[in-house]
């Protein structure tokens, strides 16, 4: 499977590859089916092309988006300083259950941040969520 993403100056494309045949290691995300990171700039239409080849069947299932732009650091700057704090240090420990608890938490402050912070999570995305923790806690302050 590659997936083809246009440079910004229309000089070509950069192209992601990844496969069975491919070492697990080369791809963009560790996670069990073939995920790709996507440089996405919100509210700017973009065109990508995905190329597979299979022998079997093959489902594309695209994650689904969060209601709005949930997942900035603005919103994350709503929740309280203390759980912001609880949930950077799980997140940087990889500790799996705390973060999921933290986000049970942070539920029950915003539904749709948890979800967007769940998906992440769920692809383990760790790097994702410390930038957007860390940037919310600078508008804390």
């Amino acid at each position: 499977m590659s997936l083809y993403l246009p440079h910004v100056d229309d000089s070509g494309f950069r192209v992601n590859k990844t496969g069975f045949s491919l070492p697990f290691h080369s791809r963009d995300i560790a996670y069990q089916t073939f995920v790709f990171k996507l440089p996405l700039t919100p509210k700017v239409e973009q065109t990508l092309y995905l190329c597979f080849n299979s022998g079997d069947s093959m489902t594309l299932a695209p994650m689904k988006e969060t209601e709005g732009d949930v997942l900035t650091p603005d919103n994350l700057a709503t929740l309280p300083t203390e759980l912001l704090a609880r949930f950077e240090d799980a997140t940087d420990r990889n500790d799996l259950e705390m973060v999921e608890s933290i986000i049970n938490e942070i539920r029950l402050h915003n539904v749709a941040l948890a979800n967007g912070l769940a998906e992440l999570a769920d692809m383990f995305d760790y790097e994702a969520i410390l930038d957007l923790i860390r940037e919310a806690q600078g508008l804390q302050t």
